[in-house]
């Protein structure tokens, strides 16, 4: 007699033989299993957050990291720079550019340079910003809004309402 493994939503994911299988796998559960928004396909991001939530080669979560650099797992925080602090902090740079403010050779030159002077096991990501958005308020007093009401006959009764869409506009 076998036991099914589901997911949150009830799909089956799985199956174990016999009861210590299932009571194994549910002692790897962590105790708590935090989570935050993120953007993706709903099993990308829910494997995402299993591996946050699971422990490391030092036994630690990211979790567990947190509660280690604040005292216990904050409610508001960047996920980037947390990940970029906890994980990549060593040998990854993290490379923001304004693109009106240098040109393209520009750009390639720099990359060169930088390419070359990078010591081995590192890398960088080059976040490009194309243009400043800005945020405002649209006034909206001068818009005009129309409302229509279609009639709601009986086509079998009068044949004059055929295929036709009859509007009144109430403003």
């Amino acid at each position: 007699m076998g036991l099914y493994i589901v997911d949150k939503d009830g799909n089956v994911i799985g199956w174990v033989d016999t009861n210590a299988e299932a009571n194994a796998l549910l002692e790897q559960v962590p105790d708590d299993i935090y989570t935050f928004f993120v953007g993706g396909l709903p099993n990308e991001v829910q494997d995402f957050m299993l591996r946050l939530n699971t422990p490391d080669s030092e036994g630690l979560t990211f979790f567990d990291r947190l509660k280690q650099k604040y005292g216990r797992v904050p409610e508001n925080i960047n996920p980037f720079r947390e990940i970029k602090d906890i994980f990549l902090r060593y040998n990854t740079f993290f490379i923001k550019l304004r693109g009106e403010l240098l040109s393209d050779r520009t750009v390639g030159q720099m990359f060169s340079v930088l390419h070359r002077t990078l010591p081995a096991g590192s890398a960088f990501f080059v976040l490009l910003e194309r243009s400043n958005i800005e945020e405002g308020l649209v006034d909206a007093a001068g818009e005009e809004t129309d409302i229509f009401y279609a009639l709601d006959v009986d086509e079998g009764v009068d044949d004059n309402f055929g295929e036709r869409v009859l509007a009144e506009s109430v403003i």
